[in-house]
């Protein structure tokens, strides 16, 4: 009589197998979607913390200034000089107006990577009727150096405005072998319009710095020879 142990074992065998295999293909879709999801909180939670930073920099800098001017404002109109502290009011107003424009791209910056750096800053020095070069062979940046340069002309901008009222501005964009180099210039504050202070620091230009050191770039604030400003950075890539 024919023996058919082996043949059901067999059977019995390739069955435990197909089970073995569905419970393990289960248990491995289940990790796929518990490890998407994770990853999906922790890309939202890097997005916020980041969006957070930039509003940080942007309101704290710009908060600054204008608890400067008031406290100006105050003494000048504890000195009797009414009509220099309304002026100075009114500028104030004009660097909240700025701050909240500020916001608003840091934001848009941070949402929208779709444009190149050089197409980011175009638009950019059209919002803000600037003139803008760029030289050398334009190439892709990532999200983080478009970012950075675009936040450092953004403040070098901002800057400009509160500490040269009235001064001509430009941006020069260049390529050049081995890094990306970011210039923005102002002229001396126009006749008749009162710089904040000669130079320019703070919280600003040491977000900048640390913004862009943390790419592997530098930068450097200085006086100009004809009496502005410029603000240059470099990011090697």
């Amino acid at each position: 009589m024919p023996n058919f142990t082996p043949t059901l074992t067999n059977i019995g065998m390739s069955r435990q197998d197909r089970r073995d295999a569905l419970t393990n293909a289960e248990r491995a879709a289940v990790e796929a979607q518990r490890a998407a999801a994770s990853e999906a909180r922790e890309a939202a939670l890097l997005e916020r913390n980041r969006i957070a930073r930039e509003l940080h920099d942007v309101l704290g800098h710009s908060l600054t200034g204008i608890a400067m001017q008031l406290d100006l404002a105050d003494a000048l109109a504890t000195r009797g000089r009414s009509e220099e502290a309304n002026s100075v009011v009114l500028r104030t107003r004009s660097i909240a107006v700025d701050s909240v424009t500020q916001m608003r791209a840091a934001v848009l910056a941070l949402r929208d990577d779709s444009q190149s750096l050089s197409e980011a800053l175009k638009t950019l020095a059209d919002n803000e009727a600037v003139p803008f070069t760029c030289t050398g062979e334009a190439r892709p940046a990532t999200p983080d150096v478009t970012h950075a340069l675009l936040r450092a002309t953004q403040e070098a901008l901002a800057n400009a405005a509160k500490h040269a009222p009235g001064a001509t501005r430009r941006i020069d964009l260049g390529y050049t072998a081995d890094a990306v180099h970011l210039v923005v210039t102002n002229s001396a504050a126009a006749t008749g319009h009162t710089p904040a202070d000669r130079g320019w620091t703070g919280l600003g230009l040491t977000a900048m710095r640390e913004r862009i050191a943390v790419l592997g770039g530098t930068v450097r604030a200085c006086p100009t020879d004809s009496g502005g400003w410029a603000v240059e950075a470099r990011i090697p890539g």
